[in-house]
């Protein structure tokens, strides 16, 4: 047995393959790549703004000699210096007496207070500094905020010094006394402790500021924005990554596991591109780093730290993508986690955190970049840069950066492999949580499959139900199957897919699976591909085990599958597709070409081979999937519907295919086409709930379940259907009439009265150009077969008269069955349409209304979108209000060497220095030494005077002799905020250690802050008014839905029901301004919660809320306006709020925007006409400075002005944007049925155009009926008029020249068609896809304008059908494409219709619950549209065509996606519809059997013109090549006699397969004189070599439909760009 073309996959040409798509869909989409860079590059346009904002500031500029400062005695601040104290031991007022006694601060005021809430009062009036005791040797210095450095200052101005000492933060300290009353308080201390009086040395102490960088004003607040801005750098990258990410893993990933997609192959794709996207924008931002702020350090160490962040980003958005499954959901989590983790790096900026928080933080990767950038910068200050030659000296944060970086990136990289591989996919594919640590998953030996027997597997003992398969297909069986199980669970319910299947499919044979929808084929396909696992049972494939999921991989190399969901990468080519695959497959790189164009030759794609997969046609798609699966020539082809939505030509070509291919191979593949399944498959499986039914050949289960022949007769007019109904009976008492129309016959034979049709077809021979035209008879079809399993009775049981008018004659009824004709209960007063006018106005608007109002309650990505942008507007106003708050009441801050000193106990760092003593007293001063050190610093000796120019230290001291002993003089560094306090407390309590005490004074700097003045209440008012502008950009996240409608053709499906386009518009409006007020206003509400002393003048409130009612409607208006010209392309929400909110900030950017209105009004009044969304920033801007009364007082001949625009403004633009809305309906929009009541107006009538086309050589009966409708345009007589006359009709479409860029060419589409549809007629369209049929159905509805030729609908008004005013919406239609909400339910969708049609609630309900119980659609009626099946979602489509009974229905492939259940349900709702003579339908189809079933008469349309048009019977007989026989032996030993007795009989017969126990002929017309002969002959044939069984039918309507169908093949018409038609419908008539 061959085992196929089994290959290794390489993950070097895997991933080539997967970064030449994603370079092609970049390239492709060139307008969202070009939008995402504008988001990247406005990141670094961000960084590069905060940068320069700083830079002319608080760059380095050289440097500032050291200041002696001067004595502590010496200071000269005040000139009366008050100290209030407040203590409750008694020792405190001692020590403040000694303090007053003190020289250090002459003339020096003590005041004591009861308590420190009287001292904190005293001290907010500037009238004296505060003294606050916590014992003996600890205490408070509460000093005003303005005359000290604050502990808030650590974060907004550390240590700022310029040249001048006087604007120097840290010298505060001394010119305002702090130092001098410290020292005066620890000698007091001292002293009380001691007994030593210390008081002359500490008044010699000098104070002196170190020299350091001049102008080292670096705010925290700047460090930290610009931190921050480099550290969300990445942010739009990961967030856009993410999306595109996870949205390929959901739609595309588990197909390509199915081809061996390695899981490093797919994270390797994207993150090579991005790495390139990384590469650019690590250059850009080290660029902009270098230009501004990193102004001494090396380019490329920069660059490398921003690269490896990039990287470690990228790895941290795939194990996002890996842990979440909706795209939306990972890129908000991604960005929001960068935002926070970005924020938590601005921990490195506030001091020294300990080597083990350090290592744990690292493992985020924002934080650990932020540990070499915040390290550089405060080497900057220093004028100091980092370098590669020094990465192990001062620039070792650098590497230790970039080594967590690398350690981060291969962290997450390893997580996003494990996360994937052990969390259930969305088919519930996973591995074990310790899979890795199995010897069998690293194994790369090859697993040899070893074949299990008496598994119970074996047919042979599967009942009467199961055919016994031929003698050579023992031992061949590919696939087995033992009670196969599946099990769906979710929270509420258990759903049995399989129960216990059991099947096995054959080498070299061809298994068709059967079922109703839900009966478990495509479960089976998925489980038997690889994509979900089975609950119980075994299965092997190829003798390997498919429940092993160790042994899947082998299975995997033999398997070609083709799901039911197109495969396929929308921006490539079919070949550029083609080729992706095929190197996912391993097919080796120099096979490929060769590879793909055998695919492309063998499906007739040539001529679209060039064409981007998303311009492609539903059938084309398939065929491109097909192609796909059959790539690499897999030994195994499980195909789920491959041929759903082809036409016959193309199915054809399938089939052909899988027959050249089925050799020494096994297909299973699953179909609704019982056609397909009669033809292709050589064993039939049909499954139902789960299990296995039967299984067999075509001709086993005909003769089991079939229900014999269908003896179809074209009849004259002048025939008496009774009396031919009576002929017939009387040669075959059981023969049952099936259907009945003034052209046609059928009734149905049974197989066992086959011996009688020899003298049947002989009587009828003798009426044949008399009463009977012509006659043929075809053998029962898998359709019956399948409905006699299915249970057909319930069919027949339906409830179809709920689609019919009223109840015709007994002379118009279908002979369908009886049982049928006693089951339908036609509709009396349910179902009409009965409002008009303005009644029919107002319940249109309810009903769009509630559309809108269900879409956006159920619709959680608006709404997330919409919550995000309120806690962005309210985070900085949490955010602002703690800070004010805070800053009221300070934390104290102890001064302690710890900031500044390093310790022996901890490790070096950058921010500590050891402190320098200088030893000027020509004397040891080890004593004074070791008492600094106990106090856990480390010391540096020094002997001389202190050297001005030191910078390298945070403090230093200098020990001289003075002429009361020992005097200090303590050094200062600038950037150490409080070192003048910190030394004088170290040399206070080193010679408190030098006296043997054992105490340590500790102090701290806790100032007191004024109450908070009305200027921060109007800063926080302004900062609320300024984040309001975020509310321009809330209309775009939920005004656009109208883009939705028209992407799904919703919108088209609501005008064709009748719906006004005023009503349209107002519905929606009515729920999307006020859900935009809503939020408008809950923003001001939170604006003022926080802001409650802020208090506005009526007028200004009057202003606030009529200018916000007139903006939010203007907004929507605007936003509708919008979306009617980019109704077809996606939303881009985000895009267009982000656009919104950025006009709006223009006018906060214009420098003095108010104030040179005199000069620029008519610009200022344009740029608010062009982008209405900045009018909110004016209103806001006005409110702002209007409320403050100093701004209005000096402004107000300015502010007038602008309060006129606030007034007027807004609803100007609403006349405007109605008035726009209205011309771009009149000009541009659909068709209108009636008179708009509110628009008032109609479709108005445009000019027809004259085909001067002639048909030339057209065949008799297409020039007959176009002399039919000349005769319909012409007739007076409303009776005689058809209800649809589609006169000579062209249809031209400009698309791009092949040729030129620039030029276009036209492409016919349809070629002077013309014919009519009867009352009362049913008339099939039908062609090879391209032939023009949905661009017919697009012009009827008015989707389309006709470039020539006329289209006439007989409306009720025109022709006379019904009472002008009785319907509305006359046209019923049926699209191709479903245009359901996905959200909305089943009724819901019923219930709208039928209200837009002007129905009453209560004939609506009873409507719908008929529609329900007839086609099935009970259970369904609650289930929102979304998670419907193709099926099911045809169904409601067809429902909603038929709601109020239209006139005309078009119907464009109404029964695509059904099961044959299901379409017998439709196509007895279509006849019971069609029953009343005064409506009419065009039905669109691929299926034949569908148009035999349903279609009175047959227009087929070949290369877009009408090829030929006439009855069912009528077409067979006349472009019949032929019949077809089938012969099953009993004895295959008897094949080359019977072959040749076949060829005497019938000697131009051609022998089509070859089986061992089955012949299938092509018997020709001239070898038939008639059907009685034939059958006579094979009567006498079977009696003589006892022949099982035979079938002798005509040719199919499908084999006439592909003789004519070969014409298009060979016509210059171009289907190249056949299939963009659909995207020029919204072009109106």
């Amino acid at each position: 047995m061959a085992r196929g073309d089994v290959r290794e996959t390489s993950l070097c040409q895997q991933t080539l393959a997967l970064l030449c798509k994603n370079l092609i869909l970049k390239w492709r989409r060139k307008w969202h790549s070009i939008l995402e860079w504008l988001q990247h590059l406005a990141f670094v346009f961000m960084l590069f703004l905060i940068s320069m904002t700083g830079s002319p500031y608080y760059t380095a500029s050289g440097f500032a000699p050291a200041e002696d400062l001067g004595l502590l005695d010496e200071f000269s601040s005040y000139t009366y210096f008050n100290v209030g104290y407040a203590s409750t031991f008694p020792w405190g007022k001692d020590i403040m007496e000694r303090v007053s006694r003190g020289n250090i601060i002459p003339d020096l005021n003590i005041v004591e207070y009861a308590d420190e809430e009287e001292l904190v009062e005293a001290v907010q009036n500037h009238s004296i500094a505060g003294v606050v005791f916590q014992d003996q040797f600890k205490y408070h210095l509460r000093f005003h905020y303005s005359n000290v450095p604050s502990p808030n200052n650590y974060i907004v101005t550390m240590g700022y010094c310029d040249t001048n000492s006087s604007y120097c933060y840290p010298t505060k300290y001394y010119f305002s006394g702090f130092v001098s009353l410290q020292a005066s308080i620890d000698c007091a201390i001292i002293e009380l402790t001691t007994n030593q009086s210390l008081w002359k040395n500490m008044a010699s102490t000098t104070a002196v500021k170190m020299k350091s960088v001049k102008n080292t004003r670096t705010p925290y607040v700047y460090k930290g924005s610009l931190l921050f801005a480099m550290c969300i750098s990445y942010v739009s990258l990961t967030y856009l990554l993410s999306l595109y990410v996870t949205r390929e893993r959901g739609e595309m990933r588990e197909i390509m596991k199915t081809m061996r997609l390695r899981d490093l192959a797919f994270w390797l794709s994207w993150g090579l591109l991005y790495t390139i996207y990384v590469l650019i924008l690590a250059n850009l931002n080290a660029l902009v780093a270098t230009f501004s702020v990193f102004v001494e350090s090396s380019y490329g160490i920069l660059f490398l730290l921003f690269f490896l962040y990039g990287i470690s980003l990228i790895c941290f958005t795939f194990m996002l993508s890996a842990l979440c499954r909706n795209p939306r959901v990972t890129a908000i989590v991604g960005f929001f986690s960068v935002l926070f983790l970005s924020l938590l790096s601005l921990l490195v900026l506030m001091g020294n955190i300990p080597k083990i928080a350090e290592v744990l933080l690292s493992i985020f990767s924002p934080f650990s970049f932020a540990v070499g950038i915040a390290e550089t910068l405060h080497m900057e200050e220093n004028l100091q840069g980092v370098y590669f030659s020094d990465l192990m000296g001062d620039s070792h944060h650098v590497l230790s950066s970039c080594i967590y970086l690398i350690l981060d990136s291969v962290f997450y990289m390893i997580m996003a492999v494990y996360f994937d591989k052990v969390l259930a996919d969305k088919n519930g594919m996973k591995y074990e949580p310790f899979f890795f640590l199995k010897s069998s998953y690293w194994s790369r030996e090859k697993r040899i499959p070893q074949r299990l027997h008496n598994d119970g597997s074996e047919e042979t003992s599967w009942g009467e139900y199961v055919e016994r398969i031929p003698q050579n297909l023992n031992g061949k069986d590919i696939i087995r199957m033992h009670k196969l199980k599946k099990t769906y669970s979710s929270r509420d319910k258990r759903v049995e897919a399989l129960r216990g299947l059991d099947l096995n499919v054959y080498e070299g044979q061809i298994t068709a699976l059967l079922g109703h929808s839900g009966a478990g084929k495509t479960t089976l396909l998925n489980i038997l591909g690889g994509m979900c696992a089975a609950s119980d049972g075994s299965a092997t494939v190829c003798d390997y085990q498919l429940l092993d999921i160790s042994q899947l991989d082998e299975i995997k190399k033999r398997v070609g599958f083709c799901p039911q969901a197109d495969v396929k990468f929308d921006p490539l080519t079919v070949k550029e597709n083609l080729k992706v695959f095929a190197n996912i497959k391993g097919i080796p790189p120099r096979d490929v070409a060769q590879e793909v164009q055998k695919v492309i030759s063998d499906l007739g794609l040539e001529s679209i081979e060039n064409v981007e997969a998303c311009n492609l046609s539903g059938g084309q798609k398939r065929k491109l999937t097909f192609g796909i699966a059959v790539l690499g020539n897999p030994q195994i082809l499980l195909l789920d519907e491959p041929t759903a939505g082809l036409d016959p030509c193309s199915r054809h070509r399938v089939w052909a295919m899988l027959k050249e291919r089925k050799s020494e191979r096994a297909t299973l593949f699953s179909t609704q086409f019982m056609d397909e399944a009669d033809i292709l498959a050589d064993r039939k499986a049909v499954i139902s709930n789960g299990r296995l039914k039967c299984v067999g050949t075509s001709l086993f289960l005909k003769r089991k379940w079939g229900i014999g022949y269908h003896l179809r007769m074209q009849v004259s007019p002048s025939c008496d259907p009774e009396v031919i109904t009576t002929l017939v009976k009387q040669h075959i008492s059981s023969a049952k009439p099936t259907a009945r129309s003034e052209e046609e016959l059928t009734f149905t034979l049974p197989f066992e009265t086959m011996d009688l049709f020899p003298d049947l077809f002989l009587h009828l021979d003798s009426l044949v150009g008399r009463d009977i035209v012509s006659y043929g008879v075809s053998m029962t079809t898998l359709d019956d077969v399948f409905l006699k399993l299915e249970g057909e009775a319930e069919i027949e049981q339906g409830d179809y008269g709920v689609f019919s008018q009223e109840q015709g004659g007994e002379d118009e009824r279908d002979y369908f069955t009886a049982e049928m004709e006693e089951s339908v209960l036609l509709m009396s007063d349910s179902g009409s349409v009965s409002l008009s006018g303005f009644a029919l106005w107002r319940q249109q608007v309810l009903a769009v209304a509630r559309i809108r109002f269900l879409k956006l309650r159920r619709e959680p990505k608006s709404l997330r979108a919409i919550l995000l942008l309120l806690v962005l507007f309210l985070i900085p106003l949490i955010l602002a209000t703690v800070m004010m708050h805070t800053v009221k009441t300070f934390h104290s801050w102890e001064l302690t060497a710890h900031y500044y000193f390093q310790s022996p106990r901890h490790r070096a760092h950058r921010y500590y220095t050891n402190l320098l003593v200088h030893n000027n007293t020509g004397s040891p001063i080890e004593e004074f030494v070791a008492a600094l050190k106990a106090q856990d610093i480390q010391v540096d000796v020094a002997n001389g005077k202190y050297d001005e120019n030191t910078m390298l230290y945070k403090g230093a001291i200098e020990v001289s002799i003075g002429k009361n002993g020992n005097s200090f003089t303590i050094v200062g560094n600038p950037s150490a905020q409080n070192a003048l306090p910190v030394l004088q407390n170290l040399i206070s309590n080193a010679i408190l250690k030098t006296f043997k005490s054992a105490q340590q004074i500790r102090i701290w700097n806790n100032p007191v802050l004024s109450e908070i003045s009305e200027h921060f209440h109007y800063t926080l008012f302004i900062l609320g008014l300024s984040l309001m502008v975020l509310g321009s950009g809330l209309a775009p996240h939920f005004a656009m839905s109208s883009n939705e409608d028209r992407r799904l053709r919703a919108h088209s499906q609501l005008q064709i029901s009748g719906l006004f386009p005023s009503a349209y518009w107002l519905g929606q409006a009515i729920v999307d301004v006020s859900l935009y007020w809503i939020l408008l206003f809950l923003m001001v509400i939170i604006l003022f919660i926080f802001n409650h002393k802020i208090l506005l003048r009526p007028l200004l409130a009057f202003i606030m809320i009529f200018g916000l009612i007139g903006y939010g409607a203007a907004m929507v208006l605007y936003v509708y306006i919008i979306s009617f010209f980019f109704g077809k392309s996606k939303g881009h929400h985000d895009r267009w709020a982000f656009f919104f909110v950025v006009a709006a900030l223009v006018p906060f950017v214009v420098s003095e925007f108010f104030f040179v209105l005199d000069t620029s009004f008519p610009i200022f009044i344009a740029y608010l006409f062009i982008l209405p969304s900045s009018y909110l920033t004016i209103l806001l801007l006005y409110i702002g400075m209007a409320t403050h009364d100093y701004y209005y007082a000096f402004h107000e001949e300015y502010l007038s002005g602008i309060e006129t625009i606030c007034i007027v403004m807004p609803y100007l633009h609403i006349i405007i944007f109605v008035g726009i809305i209205w011309f771009l309906e009149w000009r541009y929009g659909g068709r209108c049925m009636k008179q708009d009541p509110i628009f008032r107006f109609s479709k108005r009538k445009l000019p027809t155009k004259p085909n001067v086309e002639e048909l030339g050589d057209a065949d008799e009966e297409v020039l007959a009926e176009k002399e039919r409708v000349k005769h319909a345009m012409a007739s007076k007589l409303q009776e005689e008029k058809p209800v649809i006359i589609v006169e000579s009709l062209r249809k031209e479409f400009k698309v791009k020249s092949k040729r030129s860029f620039f030029k276009k060419e036209k492409r016919v589409a349809t070629r002077n068609i013309s014919f009519c549809v009867k009352k009362g007629e049913v008339l099939g369209l039908l062609g090879p896809n391209g032939a023009g049929k949905t661009t017919s159905i697009c012009m009827l509805t008015g989707e389309m304008k006709p470039s020539a030729g006329e289209v006439v609908l007989c409306t009720p008004s025109s022709g006379g059908l019904q009472k002008s005013d009785s319907s509305t919406a006359f046209l019923g239609y049926c699209p191709q494409s479903s245009p359901l909400w996905p959200n909305l339910t089943v009724k819901e969708h019923l219930e709208i219709y039928a209200a837009v049609k002007g129905m009453k609630k209560e004939d609506a309900d009873k409507a719908i619950r008929r529609v329900g119980e007839a086609l099935e659609l009970k259970k369904h009626l609650e289930q929102s549209a979304g998670k419907l099946s193709a099926g099911v979602s045809r169904k409601v489509c067809f429902a909603i065509s038929m709601l109020g009974n239209p006139t005309i229905a078009l119907l464009d492939e109404p029964s695509t996606g059904l099961d044959p259940k299901g379409q017998q349900r439709l196509w007895r709702a279509i006849r019971a519809a069609f029953k009343n003579k005064d409506r009419g339908a065009i039905l669109t189809t691929h299926y034949m059997e569908e148009a035999e079933a349903v279609c009175d008469r047959v227009a087929i349309m070949v290369s877009g013109k009408l090829r030929c048009i006439g009855s069912i019977q009528q077409l067979k007989s006349k472009f019949g090549k032929g019949y077809l026989l089938e012969i099953k032996l009993k004895d295959s030993q008897q094949v080359d006699v019977i072959h040749n007795e076949i060829i005497r009989l019938f000697p131009q017969a051609a022998r089509q397969d070859r089986f061992s126990s089955l012949l299938v002929y092509k018997v020709p017309m001239e070898n038939v004189q008639s059907l009685s002969q034939a059958f006579l002959l094979l009567e006498e044939t079977k009696r003589a070599y006892n022949i099982e069984e035979y079938s002798f039918s005509q040719s199919t309507l499908e084999q006439v439909f592909l003789d004519l169908a070969k014409e298009q093949e060979k016509d210059y018409f171009d289907t190249d760009n056949t299939f963009q038609w659909k995207h020029l419908r919204a072009e109106s008539i």
